[in-house]
């Protein structure tokens, strides 16, 4: 899985011995189910490094901005009105992505 392979190898590049937390932020439009993805990284995290970590996973809602008067609002879909303006079909920009956020490591 590549959210645990980017984790080891940072660990790995910062000499670290073990990694003892990973936080992931998962969009809401991401298309990724967290508790899903909690299942798949608490299963398939493996040996000294990544054996033991904890998984937190923070779900960020879906942000939007109007193209009209560049107000951001949290909407429903992408017809929502702009509550400032009205005006429909603003540009989702927070809340689709997948994100290895932080790690906390052990040093040797």
């Amino acid at each position: 899985m590549e959210v645990l392979r980017l984790a080891r190898e940072t660990a790995e590049r910062e000499g670290a011995r073990r990694i003892v937390r990973l936080k992931v932020v998962v969009g809401r439009w991401s298309g990724v189910e967290p508790e899903t993805l909690r299942f798949a990284l608490e299963t398939l995290r493996e040996g000294e490094m990544l054996g033991a970590a904890a998984v937190e996973i923070e779900v960020r809602e879906a942000e939007f901005e109007c193209s009209g008067c560049g107000t951001r609002f949290g909407a429903c879909g992408y017809f929502d009105p702009c509550p400032r303006c009205g005006q429909e079909g603003a540009e989702l920009v927070a809340g689709d992505e997948l994100l290895l956020a932080e790690l906390d490591v052990e040093d040797p």
